[in-house]
């Protein structure tokens, strides 16, 4: 047997939003630490898909954040993605 269930909009983001939440709650606390990881420049852009003086641009920007240890400039792997969420969403509001 079947059965039909009426939702609104808002009552469905929510259980969804709940599960993923509730599923994010239950990973590995290890996978939080690779989080701490560094990358050089070269290794960052090309994980963003953008040129080296892209990268610049956006560091003096502060729209990804980099880290000077030593004469090195390094960016944390938890940086990086945020610029990819921030890529993404920039990308899914432009097209529509």
């Amino acid at each position: 047997m079947v059965q039909f269930i009426t939702l609104s909009v808002d009552d469905l983001e929510a259980i969804i939003k709940r599960s993923v939440l509730d599923a994010l709650g239950s990973q590995n606390p290890s996978n939080q630490l690779d989080d701490d990881e560094f990358f050089t420049r070269k290794e960052t852009a090309r994980k963003l898909h953008i040129s080296l003086g892209t990268l610049d641009s956006y560091s003096k920007l502060g729209l990804i954040k980099a880290e000077k240890i030593g004469h090195r400039v390094l960016y944390k792997k938890s940086e990086i993605n945020e610029a990819l969420r921030e890529k993404i969403n920039s990308i899914k509001f432009k097209s529509k």
